[in-house]
């Protein structure tokens, strides 16, 4: 009984570390939104690869909201774009214009 409670610890652990790994490998990249205190409207997004090297930044003079689905994959669409550009783009509000859209 042991044994078998055993291997399905196992199996889980095993399943559950797979599914988290295909989730986080498919966006090839990351985006880091930057605020302060003191001007909570000015915020500053941050597009990175892989490798943690900066593919792109955009300051916005807008509060983000990041609970909303639709900005969150409008930011996701945004970084594929700049991570297969595999090089660093000036700013060019890109956020800002995909944001009014919606």
């Amino acid at each position: 009984m042991k044994k078998m409670i055993l291997v399905m610890a196992l199996t889980v652990m095993a399943f559950t570390q797979s599914v988290a790994k295909a989730t986080t490998d498919s966006l090839q990249g990351y985006w880091v939104i930057e605020s302060n205190v003191k001007t909570p409207k000015l915020n500053t997004v941050k597009f990175y690869n892989d490798a943690n090297h900066l593919v792109y930044q955009e300051t916005v003079n807008s509060k983000i909201k990041l609970s909303d689905k639709r900005v969150q994959k409008a930011l996701n669409k945004i970084l594929v774009v700049m991570v297969n550009q595999k090089q660093y783009t000036a700013d060019q509000e890109l956020i800002s214009i995909y944001l009014a859209k919606q």
